[in-house]
């Protein structure tokens, strides 16, 4: 029998992988800053109230720059054992930072084939490279054993199709509608009055503000 590519399978320390989404000041960075040595990627500067307030502290890498991100999540790849948490912050930011790189190679064909550039649609090839960078980049995250924590800006959930198209009055992360899949916990961050409250998604009783304290 030639050398088999598998191992047996042994008990290791579980990683977090967990999306937070919710409304703009309602603790979702300080939520996710109580994790151990964490390291940011921050598309909104949403750390800055943050600096010299951590136990411990944290870096951080401010950029919208989706080849700055690119590097970042490749250095981190590289570099295990620097930090224990990746938290990107937010995701809806990147995701809409992926597309617009497409648009604007769009707008540049368009220019330099002298056609009107007014109305650009990204074709099928181009959604599966937005895909392809933002997949690349989380299974770089995961597969280089940091606790990986996702931050969403939260977004209304419509149903029915054009003048029959109303909200719901339920939430969900803005971003790509297959981000979920990566995270094996969805927490929605929310204010009730003053109060801020924390979900699991699919538990209705709020837990505690440090749902991954001792990790």
């Amino acid at each position: 029998m030639s050398d088999s590519p598998f191992t047996k399978a042994t008990e290791t320390q579980r990683r977090l992988k967990v999306l937070i989404y919710g409304p703009p000041k309602v603790g979702k960075t300080l939520l996710a800053l109580g994790l151990p040595k964490p390291v940011v990627i921050d598309l909104e500067h949403g750390t800055d109230a943050y600096a010299g307030k951590i136990a411990g502290g944290f870096d951080v890498l401010h950029t919208i720059s989706t080849a700055e991100v690119k590097q970042a999540v490749e250095w981190l790849q590289a570099n295990t054992g620097v930090y224990k948490t990746v938290i990107v912050d937010p995701i809806t930011v990147w995701w809409q930072s992926l597309q617009a790189v497409r648009y604007e190679l769009a707008e540049r064909k368009l220019l330099a084939a002298k056609k009107p550039s007014d109305n650009i649609d990204l074709t099928f090839s181009d959604w599966n490279k937005v895909k392809l960078a933002w997949n690349t980049a989380c299974a770089r995250i995961v597969n280089a054993g940091y606790h990986f924590i996702a931050i969403a800006r939260s977004a209304d959930v419509y149903e029915g199709e054009g003048q029959n198209l109303r909200k719901t009055g339920e939430k969900k992360p803005a971003g790509d509608n297959g981000a979920p899949y990566w995270f094996d916990t969805i927490i929605r961050v929310e204010f009730r009055g003053e109060d801020r409250m924390v979900f699991v998604e699919g538990i209705e009783e709020p837990v505690v503000d440090e749902p991954w304290k001792g990790q």
